[in-house]
């Protein structure tokens, strides 16, 4: 006995099934594909409008406190946020005098959540692990690392000299694993660590 099909088909909630008749007449194609029914429908997906939730909502890691960098602009600050309104306290590992470091404490603490900040150049290996040192020696327990430093050097690849390549390896590569490996240094026994 064969079982009862339905027509329904389960979607993302910010998706919407509509259908419609397909009795255009398609142009010639370089390879043409199986036949079909000219009156046959098709599926089409409408995206509806997102959703928007609090972060809070998603998840939480109140009380727990954050080391992060790269969050003074581009996708960093967003993450950042993201991770003071789940309830992270912050500190942040930003460039000496950075001009969007007091906008961005500003934010962290308009969320209710403490900020603080650590200058130093990550580009500079000893400078960001004497920067770790002072995080250290301030007392920061942190349960997060979120690595979100980077840079691009524009133009064609062929135009870039070694001085640009060294600078986009020393800040997306070798910053990020001088900054991962200082925090382990601290926090290679915890549960619960996060690194992003």
């Amino acid at each position: 006995m064969l079982a009862n099909v339905s027509n329904e088909i389960s979607l993302p909630r910010n998706m919407t099934l509509t259908t419609q008749s397909t009795t255009t007449q398609r142009p010639q194609e370089a390879y043409p594909k199986a036949q079909s029914n000219d009156n046959a429908k098709t599926a089409t997906l409408q995206p509806r409008a997102p959703v928007h939730m609090p972060v809070s909502k998603l998840f939480t890691i109140h009380g727990r406190t954050a080391i992060c960098t790269g969050v003074t602009g581009g996708i960093g600050i967003e993450l950042c946020v993201a991770l003071a309104e789940a309830g992270a306290d912050i500190v942040s590992i930003q460039l000496p005098r950075d001009p969007a470091g007091p906008r961005l404490q500003k934010m962290i603490t308009g969320l209710g959540r403490s900020f603080k900040s650590f200058e130093c150049d990550i580009a500079d290996s000893s400078s960001l692990r004497a920067c770790f040192i002072d995080i250290w020696a301030a007392g920061v327990q942190p349960a997060i690392l979120l690595n979100a430093a980077g840079v691009n050097q524009r133009g064609a690849m062929e135009d870039l000299t070694d001085d640009d390549i060294d600078k986009v390896f020393a800040i997306n590569l070798k910053a990020s694993f001088v900054t991962c490996q200082e925090f382990a240094k601290k926090d290679v026994q915890c549960v619960g660590i996060r690194i992003f």
